[in-house]
């Protein structure tokens, strides 16, 4: 059998990494030789990293579709986590990034709004409530028996929704609002950001003067 360079002991053909043509190395001394480079020479690693990525889109996507398609839920889970985490850590990147993707993806940004408009509104709002600290019993579900209850109309015009509308807090989060169903009515974009951080009864106050 032949032996290693790095380690002189003998490894089998199939497990024979070899780069260059002189150089016989086995596939484990390879690895760990590649790890230590990448850990002493981080920045260039990550520069070359970002250069392939950009000259390869196709394959990024391919090789994200099979990640996708293969890794179990806990790794999913473990990578959102530390998504989550690097999103709170630099949130004037993640702005900047997502500025970038909505303005190189336009319409792959429209798609995904008009696909999940409520789920878009309910990330919106849990967003706002983790701030303050109000997070009551809101479920997305309450979407639909709220747009039952109100015929399919604002709650303070009466209109009827043409075709979108808001989640708007009759007592605002910034004025001690809770964020459950018992606060929570669908208004029209145009009396939702006429009412601001009025209370519902100023807001109608207001209107009926």
């Amino acid at each position: 059998m032949p032996l290693c360079n790095k380690q002189l002991h003998e490894m089998s053909i199939e497990n024979t990494y070899v780069s260059p043509a002189w150089l016989k190395v086995c596939r484990a001394c390879s690895r760990e030789y590649h790890r230590k480079h990448r850990a002493n020479n981080i920045e260039s690693h990550r520069r070359r990293q970002r250069k392939w990525k950009k000259n390869n889109p196709e394959k990024v996507r391919e090789s994200n579709r099979r990640w996708r398609a293969s890794a179990s839920k806990d790794v999913k889970v473990k990578r959102a986590k530390s998504t989550n985490i690097w999103k709170e850590v630099h949130p004037d990147k993640n702005a900047e990034y997502c500025k970038r993707y909505r303005d190189n993806n336009p319409e792959a940004y429209k798609r995904s709004k008009r696909k999940s408009p409520h789920k878009r509104r309910a990330n919106e709002h849990r967003r706002r409530v983790r701030e303050t600290s109000q997070l009551g019993d809101w479920k997305p579900e309450y979407e639909a028996l709220l747009l039952q209850e109100q015929h399919g109309c604002c709650y303070y015009c009466q209109i009827p929704f043409q075709p979108n509308y808001d989640l708007e807090h009759k007592i605002p989060l910034s004025r001690g609002g809770m964020h459950d169903i018992s606060n929570i009515v669908l208004s029209c974009r145009s009396c939702n950001v006429k009412k601001g951080i009025k209370t519902d009864e100023e807001f109608i106050c207001q209107k009926i003067v």
